[in-house]
Order: structure tokens, then C-alpha cells, then sequence
């Protein structure tokens, strides 16, 4: 019998200690939660910190998208328009030295309908020229090509546009070549 009790008392020993082992890990790891709440509650707020910021910087990257493209339609006439400007100019040219003659006044009247029709269509698009003579001359939408001495003006007055220029919407597509006045010399 001995040797059957002494197995048995083994058994209740190692269910004992395995049991004692799991009871330390237990409240070990309340031990070691409680201590880790503070740090779990401070991980928990960076990640919803960075979320927070991760949604606000989507949110500002879908707005300047937005603006981005509203700006691309808007000036999306820009590059033709580059192009058309100077066959705009040949035919204010044209018109300029047109004869005068009887025999081609109906000629005349054509190519000014057309002239008034182009800038009909520029102005339809929010394609307006850039104020020039009697105005103060400003670098940021005229272009000086000469100054000339007037008594009549203030400095840096324009006097004369050379070449038109023109804006879409508030941006300038070509500025206008200009004539300043200077002061005169005595």
C-alpha cells in the first residue's frame, strides 16, 4: 500500500504546485495589467492622436485636390490662348492699315466683324484686355519697351500701349507692352 500512496502524494504535490504556479501567474499578470493600464491608455491616445491627424491631413490632401483641378479648368485656356493672341494682334494690324477706298470698304466691314466677333468670344471666357493708357504703369501686367520725357503726365504714367495685353480671370496671360512717360529733361 505503501507504494500505492506514495504515487497519489506525488500526484496532489505536482497538482498542488501546478496549481500554487497559476495562481502566482494570475496575479502576477493583474499586477503586471494594472501596472500597464497607464501605458495601454497612453499607446491607446498616440494611435488616436495619429488617426486624428491621419484624417485631418486626407481631409486637407482632398481639398487642395479639389483646388487644384478648379485652378486647371479655370486657366485651362491658358496654353491656346498663348497661341491665338498673336494672330489676334496681325488682325488689329490688318485692320489698322486697311485701305480706304470705296472699292474695299465691304472688305473692311468683313474683317471687322470678325475682329469684333474674337473679341466677343475672348470676353465670353472671361478673357479681358489689360488697362493701359493714362494709368500708373505697374510691373506686375504691363511691360515697358521705351520711355518717352511728358510734361503733361507723371512719371511712370503710360502713354501708349504697343501691344495689347490681356488677363483670364485675374492672371495674366501676356502683359502689355507700353510706352512711360519719363520726366523731362531741362
Amino acid at each position: 500500500m505503501n507504494s500505492n500512496t506514495e504515487p497519489t502524494d506525488d500526484r496532489v504535490d505536482d497538482a498542488f504546485d501546478r496549481g500554487h504556479d497559476a495562481d502566482q501567474q494570475e496575479s502576477a499578470g493583474q499586477e503586471t495589467s494594472a501596472d500597464a493600464t497607464p501605458s495601454i491608455l497612453a499607446e491607446r491616445d498616440r494611435y488616436l492622436e495619429l488617426a486624428r491627424r491621419t484624417q485631418a491631413d486626407f481631409e486637407n490632401y482632398q481639398k487642395r485636390v479639389r483646388r487644384d483641378m478648379e485652378s486647371e479648368r479655370r486657366y485651362a485656356y491658358l496654353p491656346i490662348l498663348g497661341d491665338l493672341l498673336p494672330v489676334l494682334d496681325n488682325l488689329e494690324r490688318a485692320l489698322q492699315s486697311a485701305p480706304t477706298d470705296e472699292s474695299s470698304q465691304g472688305f473692311v466691314a468683313g474683317v471687322r466683324l470678325l475682329h469684333k466677333q474674337w473679341l466677343d468670344v475672348l470676353d465670353k471666357h472671361h478673357i479681358t484686355k489689360v488697362p493701359t493708357d493714362g494709368q500708373p504703369f505697374d510691373v506686375n501686367i504691363h511691360e515697358a519697351v521705351m520711355q518717352q520725357p511728358s510734361a503733361n503726365h507723371p512719371p511712370m504714367t503710360v502713354l501708349h500701349t504697343v501691344r495689347t495685353g490681356y488677363q483670364l480671370h485675374d492672371r495674366i496671360v501676356r502683359p502689355a507692352q507700353v510706352i512711360v512717360s519719363a520726366t523731362p529733361t531741362s
